[in-house]
C-alpha cells in the first residue's frame, strides 16, 4: 500500500463513491433498510473488486512499476476465469441480501416502515429483534465462511497463473483455510470489525438526525 498509495487511495476512493451511490439510491427507493444488509454482505464480492490490487502487488514482486491503468486491467490476465468467480460472489452477495429481505419481513412484517431516523428505535423496542440477530447471524456466518474458504487464495491466484482454472483455484483455496484455520479466523475477524467500525458513522448520523 504504502508502495502505490495513488492506487491503493484511488481504489479506496472508488469504493467508498460506489457505497454513497448505492445508499442514496437506497434512499429513493424507501428501501433504507437495504443498506446494512448490503453493507454487511459487501465484503462477499469485495474479493473480485481487489482483482486491481493483486495486479499491483504481483507486478511489485516481479519488480515492476504499476499504473492505475495496469492496475484496473488485472483482470484481463485470466478474464473468463476471473468472471466465473464474480458471478459466483455476486450471486452469494444476492442471495444474503435475499435472505435479509425475507428475514425483515418475515419477523416485522410487510407494514414496518419507520424512517431511517426512527428505525434503530422501532428495532430495539420489538420483541422480534433478538430472533432476527440470532438467526440472520447464523446465515451470515455460513455464507461468509463459504465466501472466505472459496476466495482467499483463488482470485489471487488466477491473476498470478493465467493456465489455472476456476475450479483448481477454489480447491486449493478451500484448502488453504482449512489447513490454516486459525490465522484465516482472525483474518476473517479482523474484516468483521473493520466492517463494523464502518457502520458506526451511518448509525451515528441516523442517531444525530433523529435527536436534529
Amino acid at each position: 500500500m504504502m508502495a502505490n498509495k495513488a492506487i491503493s487511495l484511488s481504489y479506496g476512493a472508488v469504493l467508498v463513491l460506489a457505497g454513497w451511490i448505492v445508499s442514496l439510491l437506497s434512499f429513493g427507493l424507501g428501501a433504507a433498510w437495504h443498506i446494512l444488509p448490503a453493507t454487511a454482505g459487501f465484503f462477499m464480492v469485495a474479493p473480485i473488486l481487489a482483482t486491481g490490487l493483486y495486479e499491483t502487488s504481483r507486478r511489485r514482486a516481479l519488480g515492476e512499476r504499476t499504473t492505475l491503468s495496469d492496475a484496473a486491467s488485472g483482470f484481463r490476465r485470466n478474464p473468463t476465469q476471473i468472471a466465473i468467480m464474480g458471478v459466483m460472489l455476486v450471486v452469494l452477495h444476492l442471495f444474503w441480501v435475499r435472505i435479509a429481505g425475507l428475514l425483515f419481513a418475515l419477523f416485522f412484517g410487510l407494514n414496518f416502515a419507520p424512517s431511517l431516523a426512527q428505525l434503530p428505535n422501532a428495532m430495539l423496542r420489538s420483541h422480534d429483534l433478538l430472533p432476527v440477530l440470532i438467526i440472520g447471524t447464523g446465515f451470515g456466518f455460513v455464507l461468509a465462511s463459504v465466501t472466505l474458504a472459496v476466495s482467499a487464495v483463488s482470485i489471487p491466484m488466477l491473476i498470478d497463473r493465467r493456465e489455472l482454472r476456476f475450479l483448481e483455484a477454489v480447491t486449493v483455496s478451500i484448502q488453504a483455510v482449512v489447513e490454516n484455520s486459525k490465522a484465516m479466523a482472525l483474518w476473517a475477524a479482523l474484516i468483521a470489525v473493520f466492517i463494523g467500525l464502518a457502520l458506526v458513522p451511518f448509525f451515528f448520523w441516523g442517531w444525530s438526525s433523529r435527536c436534529g
